[in-house]
């Protein structure tokens, strides 16, 4: 618990992010444009935004192993891989486009009514890349299909507009629509289609360039391809308390940070992953009223970090460490010790990474951030697949999983036996 406390109010800006982003990926699944991010888009109440840009990561080489393993599955790949690369070829056959050439960005925000809770539906999401609007209807259509659907077309303010219904039903207010805009889609529920047009058209106010959101926005990075931003002043007025908890708590757990106390005073934050010189950057930013505000919540940033650095760690010597077992059982099997080393490799660049991550202060922002270099990404890649290799043959020889701990029913596998240390599983393509 202490270690997710450690990013406050930081890591909080990218959980309220990525929830906002599993709604977008719930409502559309996928569809595309040339993006033209999110001024002029969305409201002007909007309080959280957040964009993933593809653009960035089609020459990056760890997003094209992972591309080619999702599209050219490779011998000896587990059914988990075979099943996805069989689904996407589905998508791309049916939908004929392909996401990776045709998807360019998926840009969401979420106004302030949604924050609050007094309307949970107003929250928008734009595809853009470089399909045609008669690409977007197919592959909406098809979609639809696959969860026993229907479309039923309108048009609102001028615009086509689908919605997914099944059969026999009218939709409801809740329900989701696509709006076609060329070569961009708008995903909404029903009841927030018509004020999502109003902005898009201009007959409502928008997002300004220049507003504290996008600000933020460009302060991460000209080559983000996934970051959020968000209105913490704004958050924390509607969850006072629990804001007030969490950052007190992190104060009375770091006495010998005080200053943490600053993030009452947080105004906007951000979080972003980019990729530069192909190395990954990750970069999460608070800002506070002054640079002094800024230099002394990054000592107190600093401290913290220290604290918990030695922490994380130890856990990951522990962790390798409880290797010994599995080195013991299954290191004698041809090709195991180089799996073994891959894992040796990969311990080693997570501590690299580990002591690489900084606080610095920049004007008014405090930032947290870290460098992951090619070679770095790359052992933390094959050790992630040489782990999944390594736990394969451990279960081939062990099927009762009891040597181990065998993780839980359904869940990440563990080491050391009941109560082990559970390890991540990579996800399909890594």
């Amino acid at each position: 618990m202490k270690s997710k406390v450690l990013i406050g109010v930081i890591g909080a800006v990218f959980v309220v992010c990525a929830g906002v982003f599993a709604f977008a990926a719930w409502k559309i699944m996928k569809r595309p444009r040339a993006g033209g991010g999110l001024a002029g888009r969305v409201s002007r109440d909007a309080v959280v935004i957040g964009t993933l840009d593809l653009r960035q990561v089609r020459g990056w080489q760890p997003a094209l192993d992972a591309r080619d393993a999702l599209t050219r599955p490779p011998q000896g790949a587990s059914s988990v891989q075979r099943e996805a690369a069989e689904r996407y070829a589905e998508f791309v056959r049916n939908c004929g486009v392909d996401p990776w050439q045709k998807l360019d960005t998926v840009s969401v925000a979420a106004e302030r009514s949604a924050v609050a809770g007094t309307d949970s539906s107003a929250i928008g999401a734009f595809v853009d890349g470089t399909f045609t609007q008669v690409d977007a209807d197919r592959c909406i259509r098809w979609i639809a299909t696959q969860s026993n659907r229907t479309i039923a077309p309108s048009t609102v303010n001028g615009h086509t507009v689908l919605t997914p219904v099944r059969q026999g039903q009218q939709p409801g207010p809740s329900e989701g629509q696509f709006t076609l805009l060329g070569n961009s889609v708008l995903a909404t529920e029903q009841r927030y289609t018509q004020r999502a047009l109003a902005v898009v058209d201009g007959s409502s106010p928008a997002l300004a360039a220049d507003a504290p959101l996008n600000q933020m926005m460009r302060r991460l990075g000209p080559t983000v391809f996934l970051g959020g931003a968000a209105d913490v002043a704004e958050l924390r007025a509607r969850q006072a308390r629990t804001a007030d908890e969490v950052i007190d708590g992190l104060v009375r757990a770091h006495p010998s940070a005080p200053d943490l106390a600053l993030l009452r005073q947080a105004r906007m934050g951000g979080v972003g992953f980019s990729v530069v010189a192909n190395n990954l950057q990750v970069a999460a930013r608070v800002e506070v009223p002054t640079a002094a505000n800024a230099a002394s919540l990054t000592g107190a940033c600093t401290t913290v970090l220290n604290a918990r650095r030695t922490e994380a760690l130890q856990a990951l010597r522990q962790a390798k460490a409880a290797q010994g077992m599995m080195r013991m059982t299954v290191g004698a099997v041809g090709g195991m010790a180089e799996r073994f080393a891959a894992l040796d490799r990969g311990f080693e660049a997570g501590e690299q990474v580990l002591n690489q991550l900084a606080c610095r202060a920049e004007a008014s922002d405090a930032v947290l951030a870290v460098t992951v270099t090619q070679p770095q990404i790359t052992s933390l890649q094959s050790a992630l697949r040489a782990f999944s290799e390594v736990m394969n043959e451990v279960n081939r020889m062990n099927p009762m999983g009891g040597i181990f701990g065998g993780g839980r029913p359904g869940g990440a596998p563990s080491l050391g036996g009941p109560g082990g240390l559970e390890l991540p599983m990579p996800a399909p393509g890594l």
